[in-house]
């Protein structure tokens, strides 16, 4: 069987568990949304999860996850109908505006912001170094605001378990991505300039212009650890600084990055998921009182629930 964990930064009013599920408890880290965001959080982790428990044999869900840069809101993995494996780690923005911005070419192509490019592919190449990627993972900005015409952009038709009636668009032939795989061409140079003789301070530096990049961040990270002396903290920075030259800031891994990057736009917010939510419940194969009440609600007085949910198997379509 598989471990869909779900561990959120919220509290449920009433989450009642089918019989075939049981609750056990995991390590999450701190969700870090405001109070609707937290809602909206929740009840992406809800669907989802009685999505999978309805529509596959067997799936994981995980929420609040470390170690996964900023696709740590949702980590989704299920099984497809032709038997393969799709797992989708997920950054969700929900924008609270009734009739929520654009995503423009701008934002995209930003160094900084909610939706730039370069963030991502730092959480993608943070993955890979852990956990390794594989053909079917894809990689999801999932948001309620639009995006502004873009040349070049490839709407999927797309059947997956996230969708909620927006547009799951792939970007890997737009001229943005280029643009904005560009950015990273000067901190590259820096890196290369970068001596092992070069003490801490000459470091930062050097750097100190490219503090804003997620590259940059993950990098410094290593000369922060209070652990360990100074030789070994430059040891662990070097090859890092050489991993990044010669294993993530390539064309190479970029191409592999925007080939799965999923900008999943125009869904729902956070009213209209709850109602899809209920509308799931009344539509489930299973009897009404495998889930008497599920109503998501966020209580901020009781701010950390942790529930780890094993399913063992889909129930009954018959």
């Amino acid at each position: 069987s598989f471990l869909p964990v779900i561990t959120a930064n919220i509290s449920l009013s009433v989450y009642s568990i089918p019989q075939d599920i049981e609750p056990q408890h995991e390590d999450r880290r701190p969700g870090a949304a405001n109070m609707e965001g937290e809602l909206y959080e929740v009840s992406m982790d809800t669907l989802p999860f009685l999505r999978g428990y309805f529509q596959t044999s067997d799936f994981s869900l995980n929420v609040n996850v470390d170690g996964v840069g900023a696709f740590d809101d949702v980590n989704f993995e299920y099984r497809q109908q032709s038997g393969a494996r799709c797992k989708a780690y997920m950054q969700l923005k929900h924008k609270t505006s009734s009739k929520p911005k654009d995503i423009t070419r701008e934002a995209l192509c930003a160094k900084t912001g909610d939706f730039r490019y370069i963030r991502y592919f730092d959480s993608f190449c943070e993955i890979r170094q852990q956990y390794g990627v594989k053909d079917t993972d894809q990689f999801v900005i999932y948001t309620n605001a639009g995006l502004r015409n873009i040349n070049g952009v490839h709407v999927l038709d797309d059947d997956s378990l996230l969708d909620t009636g927006g547009k799951i668009i792939c970007l890997a032939e737009t001229e943005e991505q280029k643009t904005a795989f560009k950015l990273l061409e000067p901190y590259k140079a820096v890196l290369n300039d970068i001596s092992i003789n070069d003490t801490e301070i000459k470091i930062k530096q050097k750097l100190k212009e490219f503090s804003n990049v997620s590259h940059c961040k993950r990098l410094l990270k290593t000369l922060e650890v209070k652990e360990g002396s100074t030789e070994e903290r430059m040891k662990n920075f070097h090859h890092l600084l050489k991993k990044q030259v010669n294993d993530e800031l390539t064309s190479q891994v970029w191409q592999s990055f925007i080939s799965k990057l999923r900008l999943s736009v125009s869904q729902v917010s956070v009213t209209d998921l709850v109602d899809l939510i209920k509308a799931t419940l009344r539509n489930s194969p299973s009897p009404a009182n495998s889930f008497p009440q599920l109503n998501p609600e966020v209580n901020d007085s009781e701010r950390a629930v942790n529930v780890n949910l094993a399913n063992h198997a889909a129930p009954s379509r018959d």
